[in-house]
């Protein structure tokens, strides 16, 4: 377990070992990840489907039963939510993540993401800092211990891997450093620094590998610190060499600041964090992209979207409306660029 980014395979085979596992699992919130992250693969979704439909069933007929009957559900009501809207589109209705090219962004249709409960996202925001709360919805509640993919020591540091419950990028995980400090989602400057050298380790072994973060104020969703790590086949939209961050011609729609060096790197986070300016990162091997940007709640994002975080600031445009993912130009895009 503690060879899991020695290769590509190795990664892809456990972390589809253990989806295979959670879709066994009878649980609501269980089974809800599951289901997220089976559909935002239809090679994952055709060997776990079978699995889920019937614990789809299943998990329908005990909340028909126990709310006809007036016993008392004990369930996170944010899951039992997120069930009844699949309910009402019923299971052979639950769409597979599509993706379409439009003018070079990537656009994507989530459909199962559209589901999930809005938390701190549409709350305005106006610090970079806020203090972890043991209270809060956090890594380190006991029943986050079976959506934890893998956990040891990695890179001198103690990891912990989590599934993404709603997953947005090719075998999306969360990925947690020193898991039981209990930091806030802020980026201390020796986490910055292992999360640059950690890219360039994992890279050796697996092509492809990035790691994405959001402050506080820039649509993270738990004051827990971590971190996004995903493979992909292609480059994200913003690493492409047309823009002029990468030595081209072509003006990136929004701030993209771009560091091959680690030292000017930490000192361009040390003026952000002292000015308190909110921030997205994609971090590749030996290169750092970074988007300034305005806090979430400082201004009002269209309706296609539930907010601009490290993906969309890297030219992956996500929207839970079918109708917005066939009619989105890069006209709408390069907008919202513009409000941050």
């Amino acid at each position: 377990m503690n060879n899991i980014f020695s290769t590509a395979n190795e990664y892809k085979t456990l972390f589809n070992k253990g989806l295979a596992t959670l879709a066994q699992d009878k649980s609501l919130g269980t089974f809800i990840l599951a289901m997220a992250n089976a559909t935002f693969s239809n090679e994952v979704y055709a060997v776990t489907k079978d699995y889920l439909q019937q614990n789809f069933n299943h998990l329908k007929q005990k909340y028909i039963d126990d709310f006809s009957e007036g016993r008392k559900v004990n369930e996170v009501d944010e899951d039992l939510l997120v069930f009844l809207k699949m309910l009402c589109v019923g299971f052979d209705n639950l769409k597979t993540t599509l993706l379409r090219d439009e003018s070079g962004w990537e656009l994507q249709f989530n459909h199962l993401r559209g589901f999930r409960p809005n938390r701190i996202t549409q709350l305005q925001i106006d610090n970079l800092v806020l203090p972890f709360s043991a209270a809060g919805f956090n890594f380190n509640k006991p029943f986050m211990a079976k959506e934890r993919l893998w956990e040891g020591e990695y890179n001198n540091r103690q990891l912990s891997l989590y599934y993404n419950k709603y997953p947005f990028a090719h075998y999306h995980t969360l990925l947690v450093p020193e898991r039981e400090k209990g930091l806030p989602q802020f980026l201390e400057f020796e986490l910055h620094e292992y999360m640059w050298e950690l890219i360039s380790v994992i890279a050796e072994n697996i092509a492809g590998a990035g790691i994405g973060y959001n402050s506080r104020g820039a649509f993270s969703s738990v004051n827990h610190l971590h971190f996004q790590f995903f493979i992909r086949d292609e480059p994200l939209p913003v690493m492409r060499e047309q823009w002029l961050h990468n030595g081209g011609t072509v003006t990136y729609p929004t701030t993209c600041e771009v560091f091959t060096s680690l030292a000017e790197s930490r000192n361009y986070l040390e003026h952000l964090h002292n000015t308190n300016t909110a921030y997205n990162l994609l971090y590749t091997p030996g290169r750092l992209y970074c988007f300034p940007r305005n806090m979430q709640g400082s201004y009002k994002h269209a309706e296609w979207t539930p907010g601009f975080s490290w993906y969309e600031l890297s030219g992956g445009i996500l929207t839970a409306n079918h109708d917005s993912f066939t009619a989105i130009t890069a006209a709408d895009i390069e907008n919202e660029f513009n409000l941050l």
